[in-house]
Protein backbone atom coordinates (compact mmCIF):
# COMPACT_ATOMS: atom_id res chain seq x y z
CA UNK A 1 0.00 0.00 0.00
CA UNK A 2 2.99 2.16 0.97
CA UNK A 3 4.63 1.66 -2.89
CA UNK A 4 1.50 2.15 -4.06
CA UNK A 5 0.80 5.86 -2.36
CA UNK A 6 3.76 6.75 -3.35
CA UNK A 7 3.66 6.05 -6.98
CA UNK A 8 0.11 8.33 -6.76
CA UNK A 9 1.72 11.15 -5.19
CA UNK A 10 4.83 10.69 -7.97
CA UNK A 11 1.98 10.73 -10.91
CA UNK A 12 0.04 13.76 -9.41
CA UNK A 13 3.45 15.71 -9.18
CA UNK A 14 3.56 15.38 -12.86
CA UNK A 15 -0.05 16.16 -13.93
CA UNK A 16 0.28 19.08 -11.33
CA UNK A 17 3.79 20.32 -13.61
CA UNK A 18 5.64 20.30 -10.49
CA UNK A 19 8.96 18.74 -12.29
CA UNK A 20 11.96 20.72 -12.07
CA UNK A 21 12.64 23.85 -13.80
CA UNK A 22 15.31 22.48 -15.56
CA UNK A 23 13.50 19.82 -17.15
CA UNK A 24 10.49 21.52 -18.11
CA UNK A 25 12.80 25.02 -19.91
CA UNK A 26 13.88 22.13 -21.74
CA UNK A 27 10.63 21.01 -23.71
CA UNK A 28 9.95 23.38 -26.32
CA UNK A 29 14.21 22.86 -27.20
CA UNK A 30 15.37 20.28 -29.79
CA UNK A 31 16.70 18.01 -26.84
CA UNK A 32 19.68 15.51 -28.15
CA UNK A 33 19.07 12.28 -29.29
CA UNK A 34 20.15 9.24 -27.50
CA UNK A 35 19.79 5.39 -28.10
CA UNK A 36 19.34 2.73 -25.58
CA UNK A 37 19.97 -1.41 -26.20
CA UNK A 38 18.81 -3.60 -23.33
CA UNK A 39 20.09 -6.91 -24.72
CA UNK A 40 18.88 -10.15 -22.87
CA UNK A 41 21.63 -12.97 -23.15
CA UNK A 42 18.85 -15.74 -22.39
CA UNK A 43 21.13 -18.88 -22.28
CA UNK A 44 24.50 -19.03 -19.92
CA UNK A 45 26.62 -22.43 -20.42
CA UNK A 46 29.87 -21.19 -18.97
CA UNK A 47 32.59 -21.64 -16.37
CA UNK A 48 32.77 -18.93 -13.52
CA UNK A 49 33.83 -18.05 -10.29
CA UNK A 50 31.39 -16.34 -7.23
CA UNK A 51 32.07 -13.99 -4.72
CA UNK A 52 34.57 -16.05 -2.68
CA UNK A 53 36.45 -17.06 -5.77
CA UNK A 54 34.70 -20.70 -6.21
CA UNK A 55 34.72 -21.96 -9.31
CA UNK A 56 30.69 -22.43 -11.02
CA UNK A 57 29.53 -23.90 -14.22
CA UNK A 58 26.41 -22.26 -15.16
CA UNK A 59 24.23 -23.83 -17.52
CA UNK A 60 20.80 -21.50 -17.43
CA UNK A 61 17.93 -20.64 -19.55
CA UNK A 62 15.86 -17.29 -18.85
CA UNK A 63 12.06 -18.27 -18.18
CA UNK A 64 9.59 -15.86 -20.22
CA UNK A 65 9.34 -14.18 -16.84
CA UNK A 66 12.31 -13.09 -16.71
CA UNK A 67 12.20 -12.01 -20.55
CA UNK A 68 9.27 -10.06 -20.11
CA UNK A 69 10.81 -8.56 -16.47
CA UNK A 70 13.86 -7.26 -18.22
CA UNK A 71 11.48 -5.61 -21.45
CA UNK A 72 9.29 -3.88 -18.55
CA UNK A 73 12.46 -2.90 -16.44
CA UNK A 74 13.47 -1.36 -20.52
CA UNK A 75 10.82 0.40 -20.79
CA UNK A 76 10.69 2.08 -17.24
CA UNK A 77 14.40 3.06 -18.11
CA UNK A 78 12.98 4.65 -21.36
CA UNK A 79 10.12 6.40 -19.88
CA UNK A 80 12.24 7.92 -16.81
CA UNK A 81 15.32 8.85 -19.36
CA UNK A 82 12.62 10.95 -21.09
CA UNK A 83 11.27 12.92 -18.05
CA UNK A 84 14.17 14.24 -17.07
CA UNK A 85 14.53 16.79 -19.97
CA UNK A 86 18.26 15.85 -20.99
CA UNK A 87 17.62 13.76 -23.92
CA UNK A 88 14.92 11.92 -26.24
CA UNK A 89 15.60 8.34 -25.30
CA UNK A 90 14.91 5.66 -27.56
CA UNK A 91 15.10 2.29 -26.57
CA UNK A 92 15.09 -1.22 -28.41
CA UNK A 93 15.39 -4.70 -26.79
CA UNK A 94 16.90 -7.80 -28.46
CA UNK A 95 16.59 -11.17 -27.57
CA UNK A 96 19.98 -12.72 -27.85
CA UNK A 97 19.54 -17.37 -28.29
CA UNK A 98 23.06 -17.68 -28.60
CA UNK A 99 24.30 -19.07 -25.37
CA UNK A 100 27.54 -17.02 -23.54
CA UNK A 101 30.21 -19.58 -22.97
CA UNK A 102 32.58 -17.62 -21.63
CA UNK A 103 32.22 -15.09 -18.30
CA UNK A 104 35.16 -12.66 -17.32
CA UNK A 105 36.89 -13.00 -13.98
CA UNK A 106 36.56 -10.59 -10.75
CA UNK A 107 37.35 -10.93 -7.48
CA UNK A 108 33.48 -10.11 -6.72
CA UNK A 109 32.38 -13.12 -8.81
CA UNK A 110 31.86 -13.75 -13.26
CA UNK A 111 30.32 -11.15 -15.19
CA UNK A 112 29.48 -11.00 -19.02
CA UNK A 113 32.24 -7.72 -20.04
CA UNK A 114 32.67 -5.76 -23.50
CA UNK A 115 34.61 -8.36 -24.99
CA UNK A 116 32.86 -11.19 -25.11
CA UNK A 117 29.15 -9.72 -24.88
CA UNK A 118 30.48 -7.53 -28.22
CA UNK A 119 30.53 -10.65 -30.37
CA UNK A 120 27.44 -12.09 -30.11
CA UNK A 121 25.87 -8.39 -30.07
CA UNK A 122 27.26 -8.40 -33.59
CA UNK A 123 25.67 -11.15 -34.45
CA UNK A 124 21.90 -9.57 -34.00
CA UNK A 125 22.73 -5.80 -34.21
CA UNK A 126 24.46 -2.78 -35.51
CA UNK A 127 26.64 -1.45 -32.69
CA UNK A 128 27.11 1.66 -34.35
CA UNK A 129 23.51 2.75 -33.78
CA UNK A 130 23.19 3.03 -29.88
CA UNK A 131 24.70 5.13 -27.51
CA UNK A 132 24.68 2.81 -24.42
CA UNK A 133 23.93 -1.23 -23.84
CA UNK A 134 22.77 -2.58 -20.92
CA UNK A 135 23.05 -6.48 -20.88
CA UNK A 136 20.81 -8.89 -19.26
CA UNK A 137 21.74 -11.86 -17.85
CA UNK A 138 20.80 -14.35 -15.19
CA UNK A 139 23.61 -16.30 -13.70
CA UNK A 140 21.48 -18.41 -11.22
CA UNK A 141 23.78 -20.45 -9.40
CA UNK A 142 26.47 -17.86 -9.42
CA UNK A 143 26.28 -15.87 -6.44
CA UNK A 144 28.31 -12.97 -7.12
CA UNK A 145 28.62 -9.57 -4.75
CA UNK A 146 27.45 -7.40 -7.99
CA UNK A 147 24.07 -6.42 -8.79
CA UNK A 148 25.21 -4.58 -11.75
CA UNK A 149 28.39 -3.57 -13.73
CA UNK A 150 29.09 -0.74 -15.57
CA UNK A 151 31.18 2.39 -16.78
CA UNK A 152 32.89 0.72 -19.77
CA UNK A 153 32.68 1.46 -23.73
CA UNK A 154 32.27 -0.97 -26.61
CA UNK A 155 35.35 -0.96 -28.78
CA UNK A 156 33.20 1.81 -30.51
CA UNK A 157 33.08 3.73 -28.21
CA UNK A 158 28.86 2.18 -27.04
CA UNK A 159 28.54 2.39 -23.16
CA UNK A 160 28.15 -1.05 -21.66
CA UNK A 161 26.76 -2.38 -18.61
CA UNK A 162 26.05 -5.69 -17.05
CA UNK A 163 23.18 -6.18 -14.80
CA UNK A 164 22.40 -9.74 -13.36
CA UNK A 165 18.87 -10.59 -12.43
CA UNK A 166 20.24 -13.99 -11.69
CA UNK A 167 16.67 -16.00 -11.81
CA UNK A 168 13.16 -15.98 -12.05
CA UNK A 169 12.30 -15.74 -8.52
CA UNK A 170 14.75 -13.15 -8.07
CA UNK A 171 13.79 -11.59 -11.19
CA UNK A 172 10.10 -11.27 -9.61
CA UNK A 173 11.21 -10.18 -6.13
CA UNK A 174 13.71 -7.55 -6.86
CA UNK A 175 13.02 -6.42 -10.32
CA UNK A 176 9.55 -5.35 -10.92
CA UNK A 177 7.46 -2.47 -10.41
CA UNK A 178 4.70 -4.55 -7.85
CA UNK A 179 7.71 -4.91 -5.33
CA UNK A 180 9.89 -2.67 -5.61
CA UNK A 181 10.07 1.04 -5.26
CA UNK A 182 11.66 1.56 -8.86
CA UNK A 183 12.69 -1.01 -10.63
CA UNK A 184 14.86 0.54 -13.03
CA UNK A 185 17.47 2.00 -10.54
CA UNK A 186 20.03 -0.36 -11.08
CA UNK A 187 19.98 -0.18 -15.13
CA UNK A 188 19.92 4.19 -14.13
CA UNK A 189 22.82 3.58 -11.97
CA UNK A 190 24.65 1.80 -14.14
CA UNK A 191 24.35 4.04 -16.83
CA UNK A 192 25.20 6.69 -14.80
CA UNK A 193 28.80 5.19 -14.33
CA UNK A 194 29.12 5.74 -18.01
CA UNK A 195 27.92 9.26 -17.43
CA UNK A 196 30.89 9.63 -15.04
CA UNK A 197 33.54 9.09 -17.60
CA UNK A 198 31.55 10.76 -20.23
CA UNK A 199 31.84 13.99 -18.37
CA UNK A 200 35.29 13.37 -17.49
CA UNK A 201 36.29 14.11 -20.99
CA UNK A 202 35.22 17.74 -20.74
CA UNK A 203 37.41 18.81 -18.07
CA UNK A 204 34.61 18.05 -15.41
CA UNK A 205 33.59 15.12 -12.58
CA UNK A 206 31.38 13.65 -10.05
CA UNK A 207 31.24 10.78 -7.96
CA UNK A 208 28.09 8.59 -8.47
CA UNK A 209 28.44 6.70 -5.50
CA UNK A 210 30.06 9.47 -3.95
CA UNK A 211 26.97 12.20 -3.95
CA UNK A 212 24.37 9.21 -3.16
CA UNK A 213 25.77 7.71 0.09
CA UNK A 214 27.16 10.97 1.05
CA UNK A 215 24.35 13.37 0.54
CA UNK A 216 20.89 11.69 -0.19
CA UNK A 217 20.98 8.73 2.01
CA UNK A 218 18.86 7.51 3.20
CA UNK A 219 15.96 8.02 0.99
CA UNK A 220 12.86 5.95 -0.15
CA UNK A 221 13.32 6.02 -3.80
CA UNK A 222 16.05 3.99 -4.55
CA UNK A 223 18.28 6.68 -5.63
CA UNK A 224 15.52 8.26 -8.06
CA UNK A 225 15.54 12.13 -6.90
CA UNK A 226 19.88 11.92 -6.67
CA UNK A 227 20.14 10.32 -9.94
CA UNK A 228 17.61 13.04 -11.48
CA UNK A 229 19.59 16.15 -9.58
CA UNK A 230 22.91 14.40 -10.89
CA UNK A 231 21.82 14.16 -14.76
CA UNK A 232 20.56 18.38 -14.66
CA UNK A 233 24.07 19.26 -12.75
CA UNK A 234 22.19 19.87 -9.75
CA UNK A 235 23.37 17.43 -7.40
CA UNK A 236 23.74 18.37 -3.67
CA UNK A 237 26.80 18.23 -1.56
CA UNK A 238 30.14 18.18 -2.30
CA UNK A 239 31.35 15.46 -4.58
CA UNK A 240 30.65 16.81 -7.80
CA UNK A 241 27.24 18.44 -9.08
CA UNK A 242 26.67 16.04 -11.82
CA UNK A 243 26.77 15.30 -15.44
CA UNK A 244 28.36 18.51 -17.03
CA UNK A 245 25.42 19.76 -19.65
CA UNK A 246 27.29 19.76 -22.62
CA UNK A 247 27.90 15.95 -22.69
CA UNK A 248 24.54 14.72 -23.48
CA UNK A 249 25.24 17.04 -27.00
CA UNK A 250 27.67 14.46 -27.79
CA UNK A 251 26.70 10.92 -27.36
CA UNK A 252 28.65 8.05 -28.95
CA UNK A 253 26.90 7.98 -32.06
CA UNK A 254 27.66 11.37 -32.74
CA UNK A 255 31.08 12.11 -31.84
CA UNK A 256 32.22 8.24 -33.49
CA UNK A 257 31.37 10.60 -36.93
CA UNK A 258 32.41 14.04 -36.21
CA UNK A 259 34.92 15.18 -38.64
CA UNK A 260 35.11 19.18 -37.63
CA UNK A 261 34.37 19.84 -34.02
CA UNK A 262 34.14 22.99 -32.73
CA UNK A 263 34.54 22.74 -28.75
CA UNK A 264 31.33 24.77 -27.00
CA UNK A 265 32.35 27.81 -25.36
CA UNK A 266 31.34 26.46 -22.05
CA UNK A 267 34.14 23.90 -22.02
CA UNK A 268 36.62 24.84 -19.57
CA UNK A 269 38.98 21.81 -20.26
CA UNK A 270 39.13 18.92 -21.59
CA UNK A 271 40.04 15.33 -19.89
CA UNK A 272 43.11 13.01 -20.19
CA UNK A 273 42.27 10.08 -23.15
CA UNK A 274 39.21 12.51 -24.19
CA UNK A 275 39.65 11.82 -28.05
CA UNK A 276 42.12 9.49 -27.79
CA UNK A 277 41.95 7.01 -31.15
CA UNK A 278 39.49 8.69 -33.01
CA UNK A 279 39.85 8.19 -36.05
CA UNK A 280 37.04 10.83 -38.09
CA UNK A 281 38.60 14.21 -36.69
CA UNK A 282 40.42 15.84 -39.10
CA UNK A 283 39.81 19.57 -37.10
CA UNK A 284 39.30 20.85 -33.88
CA UNK A 285 38.42 24.29 -32.47
CA UNK A 286 38.98 25.00 -29.11
CA UNK A 287 37.47 28.20 -27.54
CA UNK A 288 38.86 30.97 -24.78
CA UNK A 289 37.37 29.27 -21.96
CA UNK A 290 39.60 25.90 -21.83
CA UNK A 291 42.59 26.85 -20.19
CA UNK A 292 43.81 23.13 -19.64
CA UNK A 293 44.14 20.01 -21.85
CA UNK A 294 44.55 16.85 -20.79
CA UNK A 295 47.62 14.13 -21.43
CA UNK A 296 46.82 12.02 -24.36
CA UNK A 297 43.86 13.65 -25.15
CA UNK A 298 44.27 13.33 -28.87
CA UNK A 299 46.26 10.64 -29.08
CA UNK A 300 46.01 8.16 -32.28
CA UNK A 301 44.02 10.81 -34.03
CA UNK A 302 45.86 9.85 -37.15
CA UNK A 303 43.12 11.68 -39.83
CA UNK A 304 43.69 15.38 -36.97
CA UNK A 305 45.03 17.64 -39.76
CA UNK A 306 44.34 20.74 -38.08
CA UNK A 307 43.77 22.74 -34.57
CA UNK A 308 42.99 26.08 -33.58
CA UNK A 309 44.62 26.17 -29.60
CA UNK A 310 43.80 29.13 -27.28
CA UNK A 311 46.36 31.61 -25.75
CA UNK A 312 44.92 30.60 -22.74
CA UNK A 313 46.50 26.96 -22.91
CA UNK A 314 49.95 27.41 -20.49
CA UNK A 315 51.22 24.34 -20.40
CA UNK A 316 50.61 20.75 -23.44
CA UNK A 317 50.60 17.61 -21.65
CA UNK A 318 52.54 14.31 -22.65
CA UNK A 319 51.19 12.62 -25.12
CA UNK A 320 48.21 15.17 -25.80
CA UNK A 321 49.11 14.78 -29.73
CA UNK A 322 51.66 11.55 -29.51
CA UNK A 323 50.91 9.71 -33.12
CA UNK A 324 48.63 13.00 -34.80
CA UNK A 325 51.16 11.88 -38.21
CA UNK A 326 48.64 13.95 -40.41
CA UNK A 327 48.45 17.15 -37.52
CA UNK A 328 50.06 20.19 -40.40
CA UNK A 329 48.66 23.34 -39.44
CA UNK A 330 48.01 24.65 -35.74
CA UNK A 331 46.71 27.84 -35.32
CA UNK A 332 47.27 29.90 -32.09
CA UNK A 333 45.68 32.04 -30.29
CA UNK A 334 48.70 33.51 -28.97
CA UNK A 335 51.92 35.55 -30.25
CA UNK A 336 54.78 33.74 -31.42
CA UNK A 337 56.94 34.81 -27.82
CA UNK A 338 54.09 33.58 -25.70
CA UNK A 339 53.79 29.59 -27.75
CA UNK A 340 57.44 29.11 -27.64
CA UNK A 341 56.90 29.58 -23.35
CA UNK A 342 54.36 27.09 -23.36
CA UNK A 343 56.16 23.77 -21.37
CA UNK A 344 55.39 20.53 -24.20
CA UNK A 345 55.37 17.72 -22.34
CA UNK A 346 57.21 14.19 -24.33
CA UNK A 347 55.47 12.66 -26.90
CA UNK A 348 54.34 15.22 -29.16
CA UNK A 349 56.57 15.43 -31.68
CA UNK A 350 54.13 16.65 -33.98
CA UNK A 351 53.81 20.24 -33.10
CA UNK A 352 57.33 19.91 -34.08
CA UNK A 353 56.20 19.57 -37.34
CA UNK A 354 53.05 21.21 -37.74
CA UNK A 355 53.65 24.95 -39.36
CA UNK A 356 52.40 27.51 -36.43
CA UNK A 357 49.71 29.96 -37.28
CA UNK A 358 50.11 32.82 -34.71
CA UNK A 359 47.54 35.09 -33.99
CA UNK A 360 44.63 32.72 -35.40
CA UNK A 361 41.21 32.01 -34.33
CA UNK A 362 40.51 29.47 -37.82
CA UNK A 363 42.56 29.38 -41.21
CA UNK A 364 41.09 32.62 -42.71
CA UNK A 365 40.06 34.31 -39.28
CA UNK A 366 43.10 36.57 -37.44
CA UNK A 367 42.33 37.36 -33.60
CA UNK A 368 42.59 41.02 -34.48
CA UNK A 369 40.03 40.97 -37.18
CA UNK A 370 36.94 43.09 -35.77
CA UNK A 371 34.44 39.80 -36.39
CA UNK A 372 36.60 37.49 -34.69
CA UNK A 373 34.52 37.73 -31.11
CA UNK A 374 31.84 37.08 -32.81
CA UNK A 375 32.67 34.66 -34.33
CA UNK A 376 34.30 32.95 -31.63
CA UNK A 377 30.89 33.09 -30.11
CA UNK A 378 28.65 31.52 -32.76
CA UNK A 379 31.15 28.56 -32.85
CA UNK A 380 31.36 28.17 -28.86
CA UNK A 381 27.76 28.61 -28.77
CA UNK A 382 27.42 25.95 -31.76
CA UNK A 383 25.39 28.44 -34.18
CA UNK A 384 27.71 27.33 -36.81
CA UNK A 385 30.32 24.80 -37.67
CA UNK A 386 31.63 27.16 -40.16
CA UNK A 387 32.23 26.23 -43.75
CA UNK A 388 34.66 23.16 -43.37
CA UNK A 389 37.91 23.15 -43.48
CA UNK A 390 38.91 24.98 -40.81
CA UNK A 391 37.28 28.20 -42.45
CA UNK A 392 34.44 30.14 -41.86
CA UNK A 393 34.68 32.27 -44.81
CA UNK A 394 33.74 35.37 -43.31
CA UNK A 395 33.40 37.32 -46.11
CA UNK A 396 31.00 35.43 -48.53
CA UNK A 397 27.84 36.44 -48.90
CA UNK A 398 25.35 34.82 -46.30
CA UNK A 399 22.05 33.22 -47.74
CA UNK A 400 18.29 33.61 -45.88
CA UNK A 401 18.23 29.47 -45.32
CA UNK A 402 21.94 30.50 -43.17
CA UNK A 403 20.53 33.39 -40.92
CA UNK A 404 17.40 31.65 -40.28
CA UNK A 405 19.28 28.84 -38.80
CA UNK A 406 21.69 30.83 -36.88
CA UNK A 407 19.06 32.30 -35.14
CA UNK A 408 17.26 29.00 -34.58
CA UNK A 409 20.28 27.64 -32.98
CA UNK A 410 20.68 30.74 -30.88
CA UNK A 411 17.73 30.71 -29.49
CA UNK A 412 18.25 26.97 -28.42
CA UNK A 413 17.02 25.39 -31.69
CA UNK A 414 12.94 25.23 -30.09
CA UNK A 415 10.82 22.54 -32.09
CA UNK A 416 8.18 23.91 -33.97
CA UNK A 417 4.51 23.49 -33.49
CA UNK A 418 4.02 22.66 -37.00
CA UNK A 419 5.32 19.97 -39.24
CA UNK A 420 8.52 20.21 -40.28
CA UNK A 421 8.82 19.59 -44.46
CA UNK A 422 11.78 18.76 -46.32
CA UNK A 423 15.10 17.41 -45.14
CA UNK A 424 17.33 20.57 -46.02
CA UNK A 425 19.15 21.23 -42.81
CA UNK A 426 17.22 24.94 -42.65
CA UNK A 427 14.25 23.00 -42.36
CA UNK A 428 12.93 23.26 -39.07
CA UNK A 429 14.22 26.63 -38.53
CA UNK A 430 12.49 27.58 -41.77
CA UNK A 431 9.19 26.33 -40.32
CA UNK A 432 9.89 28.07 -36.82
CA UNK A 433 10.56 31.49 -38.66
CA UNK A 434 7.26 31.27 -40.29
CA UNK A 435 5.65 30.94 -37.27
CA UNK A 436 7.63 33.43 -35.52
CA UNK A 437 6.35 36.07 -37.88
CA UNK A 438 10.07 36.48 -39.69
CA UNK A 439 9.23 35.56 -42.91
CA UNK A 440 6.44 35.18 -45.49
CA UNK A 441 6.34 33.92 -49.00
CA UNK A 442 9.22 35.95 -50.57
CA UNK A 443 11.68 33.51 -48.31
CA UNK A 444 14.42 32.65 -50.88
CA UNK A 445 16.12 29.94 -49.10
CA UNK A 446 19.62 30.58 -51.24
CA UNK A 447 19.35 34.22 -52.07
CA UNK A 448 21.90 36.63 -49.92
CA UNK A 449 20.53 37.80 -46.88
CA UNK A 450 19.81 42.05 -47.11
CA UNK A 451 21.27 44.05 -44.18
CA UNK A 452 17.45 45.41 -43.72
CA UNK A 453 16.09 41.82 -43.85
CA UNK A 454 19.22 40.55 -41.07
CA UNK A 455 17.71 43.71 -38.68
CA UNK A 456 14.30 42.73 -39.11
CA UNK A 457 14.79 39.48 -38.21
CA UNK A 458 16.32 40.30 -35.35
CA UNK A 459 13.88 43.50 -34.19
CA UNK A 460 11.03 40.58 -34.77
CA UNK A 461 12.41 38.23 -32.81
CA UNK A 462 12.77 41.20 -29.68
CA UNK A 463 9.09 41.83 -29.46
CA UNK A 464 9.10 45.06 -32.98
CA UNK A 465 10.10 47.39 -29.47
CA UNK A 466 9.93 51.05 -30.32
CA UNK A 467 13.14 53.13 -31.37
CA UNK A 468 14.09 57.04 -32.11
CA UNK A 469 13.85 57.13 -35.64
CA UNK A 470 17.21 56.70 -37.61
CA UNK A 471 18.38 59.55 -40.16
CA UNK A 472 20.00 57.29 -42.63
CA UNK A 473 19.27 59.05 -46.35
CA UNK A 474 18.31 55.33 -48.26
CA UNK A 475 16.40 54.37 -45.43
CA UNK A 476 12.27 56.09 -46.04
CA UNK A 477 10.23 56.89 -43.00
CA UNK A 478 7.34 54.46 -44.58
CA UNK A 479 9.75 51.13 -45.63
CA UNK A 480 8.39 48.28 -43.28
CA UNK A 481 12.02 47.91 -42.16
CA UNK A 482 12.36 51.45 -40.99
CA UNK A 483 11.41 50.71 -37.19
CA UNK A 484 14.01 47.67 -37.54
CA UNK A 485 16.84 50.16 -38.22
CA UNK A 486 16.04 52.65 -36.01
CA UNK A 487 16.12 49.80 -33.18
CA UNK A 488 18.84 48.09 -34.24
CA UNK A 489 20.90 51.66 -34.28
CA UNK A 490 19.72 52.49 -30.90
CA UNK A 491 20.50 48.50 -29.74
CA UNK A 492 23.87 49.04 -30.99
CA UNK A 493 23.64 46.06 -33.30
CA UNK A 494 25.02 48.03 -36.21
CA UNK A 495 25.83 52.06 -36.63
CA UNK A 496 25.56 52.22 -40.59
CA UNK A 497 27.19 51.43 -43.58
CA UNK A 498 28.36 54.87 -43.89
CA UNK A 499 28.34 58.51 -42.15
CA UNK A 500 23.95 58.79 -43.61
CA UNK A 501 23.61 55.65 -45.39
CA UNK A 502 22.53 52.27 -44.21
CA UNK A 503 22.40 50.23 -47.09
CA UNK A 504 19.83 48.26 -46.63
CA UNK A 505 19.01 46.14 -49.93
CA UNK A 506 22.98 45.70 -49.93
CA UNK A 507 23.93 41.43 -49.39
CA UNK A 508 25.37 40.42 -45.55
CA UNK A 509 28.70 38.71 -45.96
CA UNK A 510 29.21 36.01 -42.89
CA UNK A 511 31.25 38.21 -40.98
CA UNK A 512 28.82 41.04 -40.81
CA UNK A 513 25.71 38.66 -39.90
CA UNK A 514 27.59 36.74 -36.96
CA UNK A 515 28.76 40.29 -35.87
CA UNK A 516 24.74 41.36 -35.86
CA UNK A 517 23.81 38.06 -34.07
CA UNK A 518 26.66 38.72 -31.12
CA UNK A 519 25.42 42.32 -30.61
CA UNK A 520 22.05 41.67 -30.38
CA UNK A 521 21.90 38.57 -28.75
CA UNK A 522 25.47 37.64 -27.31
CA UNK A 523 24.65 39.56 -24.08
CA UNK A 524 21.35 37.67 -23.17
Amino acid sequence: MKKKLVSLLLALVLCLGLMPVTASAAENKALPDWYFLFAIFKNIDADGKDRNGKAVHVTYSMSQDEVNVARENAKEFEEYMNSVGVMRAHMDVVEIDEPVTELADRDDGSYLNTKLAAPLLKNKVDLDRYDHVTGIVSLNNLDTKWLGLGGVSLENGTGYSCINIRNRENALKNFTAENTTWSAAGHVHEFLHFMEKQTKKFGAKFGLHDVRINHYMPDGDEGKECYRDIMLNRARGTDGTGVHPITWQYPPHVTRTMTEWNVPSGVTGIGKFAFANNKTLTRVTIPSSVTSIGGAAFQGCSNLTSISLPAAITRVEGYTFANCSKLTDIYYGGTEEQWKAIPVGTSNSALGRAAIHYNHLLADVKTTDRFAQPIAWVLGQGITGGTGGGKFSPGDACTQAQILTFLHRAKGSPKPAGAVTGDKYYASAVQWAREQGLIDETFSADAPCTRAMAVTYLWKLAGSPQAAASSFTDVPAGADYAGAVSWAVEKGVTSGAGADTFAPGSACTRGQIVTFLYRALGQE
